[in-house]
């Protein structure tokens, strides 16, 4: 065959024909040279080949691979106290109290309560309650209620009360047990005669109760006496109560019983209350 007289269709399937073989001849060769080539060498070969399939796939894939972007969020203290206040404002009641002997007196704000469920359960400081006053309840809407001390037999400083045929929407109050309490932290107290009013400080001591046991009795803080009213709740920057303000219990700062003290009082009440079949 005379490749002059080759037309270039011809010529074409020749070039494909010599590539063709020249490809499966360089192959074999190769194939051949790396079984027989030293073990580093084979190595070396691998390592350039992934790399280069390390750089290839992904410029590929770029398109198809979700993206995911980190946000940082900065909350700052100042954001989490006003957020606590409006969580916790309005489950506040005000403990109103007169003379039994002068019923033409006003009464006048005695201390605070909070109400810890829809029903009317309100946990303030026994300590506020002293024979010869007459006793009720304002809430928010400014509604003068009657109640009934539910835990009168207690030896505790917290006081139960049921208010009188009427169901309270309240949010939910978030009793945060005493180991949970760290001195230094940054707390808050809800209180007010005629509005609310908060005041700031930190807990400046721990008071045990029982050695032994390590029971805190006391939590000891750094806002002053006559900002708080007994009764008052004490609670930390994330709106969860820690405590209620004592009566009658003097420090060199506001003393709070712990929470505890509440739950204790609620499992109580839980315990004689009657079942229903």
């Amino acid at each position: 065959m005379d490749l002059e007289h080759l037309n270039r269709a011809q010529i074409i399937l020749l070039t494909l024909l010599v590539s063709f073989v020249t490809s499966i001849a360089t192959g074999i060769v190769t194939v051949t040279l790396l079984d027989q080539a030293p073990k580093g060498v084979t190595q070396t070969i691998n390592r350039i080949v992934e790399r280069t399939v390390e750089r290839v796939v992904p410029e590929v894939s770029t398109s198809q691979v979700a993206t995911v972007k980190e946000t940082t969020i900065v909350v700052k203290e100042e954001d989490l106290i006003t957020d606590s206040i409006a969580k916790n404002q309005g489950t506040l009641v005000r403990i109103l109290a007169r003379p039994v002997a002068l019923p033409d007196v006003p009464s006048d704000v005695v201390g605070v309560g909070i109400v810890l469920n829809t029903e009317g359960l309100v946990a303030t400081a026994r300590g506020i309650f002293a024979d010869g006053f007459l006793y009720s309840v304002q809430n928010l809407q400014g509604e003068v209620l009657s109640f009934k001390l539910q835990n009168p037999a207690s030896t505790s400083s917290v006081a139960l009360l049921l208010l009188s045929g009427k169901e309270v929407p309240v949010p939910a109050v978030a009793l945060l047990s005493s180991p949970s309490v760290k001195l230094g932290q940054t707390v808050l107290a809800l209180s007010g005669s005629t509005r609310s009013s908060v005041a700031t400080g930190i807990v400046s001591g721990l008071i045990m109760g029982d050695i032994a046991t390590t029971t805190l009795a006391f939590i000891q803080t750094s806002i002053a006496p006559a900002e708080v009213f007994p009764g008052s709740p004490l609670l930390n920057i994330f709106g969860e109560t820690i405590g209620i303000r004592t009566a009658g219990l003097q420090g060199s700062g506001t003393l709070y019983i712990p929470s505890d003290g509440i739950l204790e009082e609620l499992r109580a009440l839980s315990a004689t209350s009657p079942k229903n079949p």
